[in-house]
């Protein structure tokens, strides 16, 4: 029988209020009770010194001791009574019974043994309560450490946007859920977990939580540092209560996030944190090793630190299959993203879901919802009552690639420059059959020039390089300082990431890509083979004279087409920004 979450938690709830209650009464009974003893309890008028002085004149004639009493009285020859504080020796009753006064030894009464306990019995029932609330709270039994979704509750394929290669690789485990009675017919095992790797906000929890949606199983999610605690055994106890759940609700999907925090490599010290963490991994392995007990458990775990994993948590029957999950990887899946998050907010006419999935490639789907939440915060700084225009979007992006730091140019003439470099990049990239998604002269990060951004969306598919695309890389990197010497004179400093960038290319394509056909001798490669090989001049020339010769022709086509350069530099002195620029 599959317990309710709600009811679990209400029931949690309940025992807790429980013990709070109780707790709150033991303390309230014990101040009463001790205020009470207190005030019946009589005060003592002579002293032990003043009484003792009695005894040695022969003035007292008898005493009455009560065991276990922290007074006793005595009366004197004269018939007066006294109450004395009891010194609790063994000699004193010797002494008194020698100086020939009359005592009296009694043990304490039935009434006043009960009353003693029952004052007693309110704080050992609040200790009591203290160490039951810890152990169970440390034990994770209380607590809800455990989210548990039924699977009408769960999400499916259809919710998860922008991950079209990533569902169709776990589909295989929905299969395996769904037809795990068969598989056993077949003879044949089903996979027992599968890992996903991946920087965080690519949204490693929504598809596991969709596995269980599209078999219709419930979701049970954890964190693997909630397993980490101080005391050696807790968290290994916390693994048992997790796999208790999870058994009382298979088959079922179980994820762990961040499993890197409980799966780590082990550590032979002898410390407790050491040992606390071994102990947990070695519980954690057990119930992931194939038990009869965990059948109809499948476990998906999320990392983005896979290498710090130890390699018998990695292994097959474990985890059977590792899936990395980054940033969208194709235009769909991003504009599926986009379109997601444009929902419920107001764009002008500019910022179409084409316009806006240009801005945002390379973010995860976390990133892509920052920036359009973002993009309306700009909006209402700019007075435009959250109407978002692609200015917005691109200001937000550009903050977050940048990390906040977007700096105003420092002066007319470090606009001018910006404008005639940037220009030259477009106009060049235009040149080649490049588009650019857009041309800024705004600076970011270091205060002085701007950027052009290639249009990526019919080539980010593109996993191989070719020669062609490399020389047409190097020429749109000269073509900022080749823009600058044919309409300002000379270059400027801010040529140097250019020339930095480029000279690596160049370098690549003759030595470690081998596209010059005078050579097919990578330097590098002989270096790991320790032959005694130095030919750096050599390799400086041929570097330079490709790089020249890519010079050459970038001021050739530049010159041609010189206006355009400086059409487009007015421009931007202006608008500062331009999307979608072609020629």
């Amino acid at each position: 029988m599959r317990k309710s979450p709600k009811k679990y938690r209400k029931r949690i709830i309940k025992w807790q209020s429980l013990a709070i209650g109780v707790g709150i009464f033991c303390v309230i009974l014990s101040t009463i009770l001790a205020a009470y003893n207190q005030s019946t309890a009589p005060e003592t008028n002579l002293t032990y010194t003043e009484f003792m002085s009695k005894v040695d004149n022969g003035e007292i004639a008898s005493a009455s001791i009560v065991e276990s009493q922290n007074f006793f009285t005595a009366t004197d020859t004269d018939g007066n009574e006294y109450t004395i504080p009891n010194p609790d020796y063994d000699e004193f009753r010797k002494d008194l019974m020698t100086s020939g006064v009359d005592l009296e030894i009694s043990k304490v009464s039935v009434f006043e043994a009960v009353s003693s306990a029952i004052s007693s019995m309110p704080m050992l029932i609040l200790l009591f309560i203290i160490i039951w609330y810890v152990l169970k709270t440390m034990g994770g039994q209380t607590t809800t450490l455990y989210k548990l979704y039924k699977a009408e509750d769960a999400i499916t394929f259809a919710d998860v946007a922008g991950m079209s290669e990533a569902k169709a690789e776990v589909q295989f485990a929905v299969s395996q859920i769904k037809n795990a009675k068969k598989l056993k017919e077949l003879g044949t095992k089903p996979c027992k977990g599968i890992l996903l790797e991946g920087p965080p906000g690519t949204g490693k929890t929504l598809l596991a939580k969709a596995i269980a949606g599209e078999a219709k199983v419930p979701f049970i999610s954890t964190n693997g540092s909630d397993f980490i605690e101080m005391f050696v055994g807790l968290g290994a106890a916390r693994v048992r209560a997790l796999w208790e759940l999870a058994e009382l609700n298979a088959p079922c999907v179980l994820f762990i996030d961040e499993i890197d925090a409980v799966g780590r490599r082990r550590r032979g010290s002898g410390d407790g944190a050491a040992m606390e963490a071994n102990q947990t991994l070695n519980e954690l392995l057990g119930r992931m090793d194939g038990l009869s007990s965990s059948a109809g458990i499948f476990v998906v775990a999320a990392t983005n630190r896979s290498d710090d994993l130890d390699p018998a948590l990695l292994r097959p029957g474990r985890f059977d299959k590792k899936l990395y999950i980054g940033p969208p990887k194709t235009k769909k899946d991003r504009d599926e993203i986009v379109s997601l998050y444009m929902k419920n907010k107001k764009f002008n006419e500019d910022a179409t879901l084409n316009a806006v999935s240009r801005l945002m490639f390379g973010f995860s789907g976390a990133e892509i919802e920052q920036v359009l939440n973002e993009s309306v915060l700009v909006s209402l700084q700019e007075g435009r009552d959250g109407i978002v225009s692609l200015k917005d979007v691109d200001t937000a992006a550009m903050k977050l690639r940048t990390s906040g730091v977007m700096v105003e140019q420092s002066s007319d003439e470090d606009i001018n420059i910006s404008s005639v470099h940037e220009a030259g990049h477009a106009v060049m990239s235009c040149l080649l059959g490049r588009k650019a998604s857009k041309v800024s002269i705004r600076a970011y990060n270091s205060g002085v020039g701007g950027v052009t951004i290639r249009d990526t969306d019919d080539i980010e598919n593109q996993k191989i390089l070719t020669k062609e695309e490399l020389s047409n890389e190097i020429e749109v990197l000269l073509a900022g300082r080749m823009a600058e010497q044919l309409i300002l004179g000379s270059s400027s400093a801010g040529c140097s990431n250019d020339i930095e960038r480029a000279t690596q290319l160049a370098y690549n394509m003759l030595f470690t890509f081998a596209m010059d056909d005078t050579s097919l001798i990578n330097p590098d490669a002989l270096s790991k083979l320790d032959v005694n090989f130095i030919d750096t001049t050599n390799r400086i020339d041929k570097v330079n004279k490709l790089l020249l010769d890519f010079n050459n022709k970038v001021k050739v086509a530049l010159t041609e087409h010189l206006e355009a350069v400086k059409s487009l530099a007015d421009r931007l002195k202006v608008e500062e920004d331009i999307y979608d620029f072609s020629m």
